[in-house]
Formats: structure tokens, C-alpha cells, sequence
């Protein structure tokens, strides 16, 4: 028997997935490459809940064209493809893989199929057989892949909880000790402090960790009846690298250029001696500096709000410039 485990990087993503599915539909495969478009969509389907998918089919294959296992579950699944998508799968298919599943005393199967089970073939499996059998045609198997787009969407809004939640905690942790700044890598600063800039009542844009444009937080809010957007950015390098005059130049350039109000620039490890020399007065209104200690304020800010023992009197832009030269 042929044998061709399934490798877990060619997994589809839901896009891929519906795509092959509506491919088996509408193209005229020959049967052994039917099998190879089907492989990576069993796997897929199959993979949600733990199984690794074998392709086993091939001269020899007793009826079986995959092998789903999981621990000490076996899946045997047969595939059907015909030219005609008119042909209907009759109840003799069945009869025969029945017989083969029970001389391998493989209790559960799957029959796949590009067609329709006739209405004799669904009344057999719904029987009270010696193994239990699933009919699956193209509609059924495309409503299996929407289930694994919704599941894509939960699992996304799951992560992206625990992620909140985690940057909640981090910023709780450094509220109590600044010192836990030394072990939060640079990544999850950024989404903490979007945390803690949401919690004190901005609207946040946390920007893609690669070319974010110089920013890593877009600040929006509403101060005097007027609309004001801030930006942010923030270096968190733990080798103790200081920033220097580039670094403040290019950020106030992008303030410029993208029509901010201003911006905080947050250095954990603080800067170079000469990193403000070249700016003038105005562009010292236009962007305010920060270390440490501002995050720390921010951080303790938030968990008291978080507490419930602290309504803000401050207006919004007067908590993101404090504590900054």
C-alpha cells in the first residue's frame, strides 16, 4: 500500500480551502488527481480536531484513499470522483466498503464524494450498522469548510483577547514595579501601552510591527469640541542602547508630514546627550519626550482606573504630555 503522510506546512488557510473545495467541483480531475486535491482539504478539515491525515490510496489500497488518525481513533475514507456530476453513488458502493472496513476492524468511515449519495445509500448509513458511516458530497463539504472559517474567526478573537488580557496584566505588574519593564520584550510594550492609552480613554491604532511609517500608536480623541490625532513612538531596546538625534528627526518629520497635532516619543533606556540639540522651539511643542517614569505614570494611571478610585480631571492631551520635557 502507498503511503504519503500529510505535511503540516501545507495546511490551507480558509481562502485556500474554499477555493480547492469550489477547484474538485467545477474541475475534470482523473481520479488519482482528485486524491491529491483532496489530500490537503481532508488534512485541513481533519486537523481541526487533532487528526494527521495518510494518503493511502493506490493499487492495493483495500478501499481505503486516506487514513485519519488520532491517538487511538481511526478514520478510513474512501473518494469518489466521476466525470458526470450527474451520477449518484447507489447503495452497492456501500455495501462493498462496508465489508472491507470490517475485515480491518476499522469502526468509523468517511465516504467522499464530488456527487450526490442516492436516497437508498443515505437511508443505509442512517441503519443500525457495525461501523459508523458519513456520507460527505460537495455541499457538504463546503459547509464543512465555512465551519472552519467561523472557527478561524473564534479562534482570531480568542487570541486576541488573551493578548488584551496580557498587556491588561503586564501593565498592572509595572504600575506595582518598573523593574518588569526589564523582562517585556519590545513587541508587547507597544501593545500594552495600547492597552493602557485605550483604558485612559483614547482611540487607538496599534500599527503593524514592520514598516509602521515611524509610529507604533495613532491616538485619537476629542479635546475642546475639536478632533486631535497623536502619534507614538516607542523604543524599548533591552541592550541598553540610547536613543540618539536621527531617531527624534525622523519622528518629527512624520508628525509633519501626516498633519499630527504632536507626538511622544518613549525611550525605556532614555537618550543621547545630544538628541535635542537641533530642535527648535516650536518643534519642541510638536514633540515631547519621555522614559521610563512616563511610562511608569501612565501604568499606575491605568490601574487606577482599573480599581475604580480614580476619575480623570485632566484632559486627555494634558495625561499624554505630563511627565515629558
Amino acid at each position: 500500500m502507498e503511503t504519503e503522510k500529510h505535511n503540516c506546512g501545507q495546511m490551507l488557510n480558509k481562502e485556500q480551502l474554499l477555493n480547492a473545495i469550489d477547484s474538485l467541483e467545477k474541475s475534470l480531475f482523473a481520479p488519482q488527481e482528485a486524491e491529491q486535491q483532496m489530500f490537503p482539504i481532508l488534512s485541513t478539515l481533519l486537523g481541526i480536531d487533532g487528526f494527521t491525515v495518510t494518503h493511502t490510496g493506490g493499487i492495493g489500497d483495500q478501499g481505503i484513499d486516506f487514513l485519519a488518525e488520532k491517538e487511538e481513533q481511526k478514520i478510513a475514507i474512501q473518494q469518489k470522483h466521476y466525470s458526470n456530476p450527474n451520477r449518484s453513488i447507489g447503495i452497492s458502493v456501500l455495501h462493498q466498503m462496508l465489508g472491507s472496513m470490517i475485515i480491518q476492524k476499522i469502526n468509523r468511515v468517511i465516504m467522499v464524494s464530488n456527487t450526490k449519495f442516492s436516497k437508498q445509500a443515505r437511508d443505509f448509513v442512517s441503519q443500525n450498522l457495525p461501523i459508523s458511516f458519513e456520507l460527505i458530497d460537495i455541499d457538504a463539504l463546503k459547509a464543512w469548510g465555512a465551519r472552519l472559517k467561523n472557527i478561524d474567526e473564534e479562534l482570531q478573537a480568542e487570541a486576541i483577547k488573551w493578548i488584551s488580557d496580557l498587556s491588561q496584566r503586564l501593565a498592572l505588574l509595572i504600575a506595582k514595579d518598573p523593574n518588569v519593564l526589564n523582562v517585556v520584550e519590545w513587541r508587547d510594550l507597544e501593545r500594552l501601552l495600547a492597552e493602557v492609552f485605550s483604558g485612559l480613554g483614547f482611540d487607538v491604532t496599534l500599527t503593524p510591527s514592520s514598516k509602521d511609517g515611524g509610529k507604533d500608536l495613532i491616538l485619537e480623541c476629542t479635546s475642546n469640541a475639536t478632533s486631535c490625532s497623536y502619534i507614538v513612538e516607542i523604543k524599548h531596546w533591552r541592550s541598553g542602547q540610547k536613543v540618539g538625534a536621527s531617531s527624534i528627526t525622523e519622528f518629527l518629520k512624520v508628525i509633519l508630514r501626516e498633519n499630527h497635532k504632536a507626538g511622544v516619543f518613549l525611550s525605556t533606556f532614555g537618550y543621547c546627550n545630544n538628541a535635542f540639540e537641533h530642535l527648535t522651539e516650536i518643534d519642541r511643542e510638536r514633540v515631547r519626550i519621555g522614559g521610563q517614569v512616563k511610562i511608569l505614570s501612565l501604568c499606575q494611571r491605568y490601574s487606577k482606573i482599573r480599581s475604580g478610585i480614580w476619575l480623570p480631571i485632566s484632559t486627555l492631551p494634558e495625561i499624554l504630555f505630563e511627565q515629558t520635557e
